[in-house]
């Protein structure tokens, strides 16, 4: 698959990361990968190496959504995948299902798939509901989605989905770089990209099952359960970004 890179952030879960590298090049031997390293474990490198994917060393602690940006600024291809280092890729992750999408429906910006963990879904396709009065916003599952069929592969528009998706090349994406980790650090992309609804440079979101990744339960040091708990903070930050709670 030539004309797509797949992106992987990690932060200091070299094990993780090679049973993801690895689950990767079993299903796509050839696919350009970068992965895209905030951490300072010096096995990554050599382990990246041994595995045939880019190593991007970034700044130490950068956070998640900096290491995004880099990964996606060092993208050749037509299209790109972001992912975690606690991905695995299975025989369920059929990107050309992706691609079907984005080279058939111009108004679709990005797609993505479930990440499943423990045989759960997890969240899928969801919309967002902002009310401005009281500036919040509320995200829910689409109950009856209106589905459309592409090449086989069935999907609908959406307002949000998980950090596993398919997007152009030029795909405008706004990576908000206080955000360091957790789920605000995409909930303020996605929700960002719905308050411009309208306007230029807004694009729409889609979701299929028909690429799902799996989620696993990586090995978490007791560094890296102190960098969690960050995300205490992330949803008053989101609000001084986006002024919706």
């Amino acid at each position: 698959m030539r004309d797509v890179t797949i992106i992987i952030t990690t932060y200091n879960r070299p094990v993780a990361l090679k049973a993801c590298l690895r689950s990767i090049r079993s299903r796509y031997p050839d696919i350009d990968i970068i992965v895209s390293d905030n951490g300072n474990n010096d096995s990554i490198p050599a382990l990246c190496r041994r595995l045939g994917a880019r190593h991007l060393a970034l700044p130490f602690d950068c956070g998640a959504n900096m290491a995004r940006k880099h990964g996606q600024a060092a993208v050749d291809t037509k299209y790109w995948v972001i992912g975690e280092d606690d991905f695995v890729f299975t025989r369920d992750t059929e990107l050309q299902n992706f691609k079907a999408v984005l080279d058939r429906d111009r108004k679709v910006g990005l797609i993505g798939g479930p990440c499943i963990r423990n045989n759960n879904i997890g969240t899928v396709g969801s919309t967002f509901r902002v009310d401005t009065e009281y500036q919040t916003f509320y995200r829910s599952p689409i109950e009856k989605p209106a589905y459309s069929v592409i090449k086989g592969v069935p999907y609908y528009y959406c307002d949000f989905v998980r950090m596993f998706f398919m997007a152009r090349k030029g795909t405008p994406i706004d990576w908000e770089e206080k955000l360091y980790i957790g789920s605000g650090t995409h909930i303020s992309i996605l929700l960002k990209n719905f308050l411009k609804t309208g306007e230029p440079g807004h694009y729409q979101l889609a979701f299929t099952y028909a690429c799902s990744v799996s989620h696993t339960q990586a090995e978490e040091t007791k560094e890296y359960r102190e960098k969690r708990r960050r995300v205490r903070g992330q949803w008053s930050k989101l609000y001084k970004e986006t002024g919706i709670r």
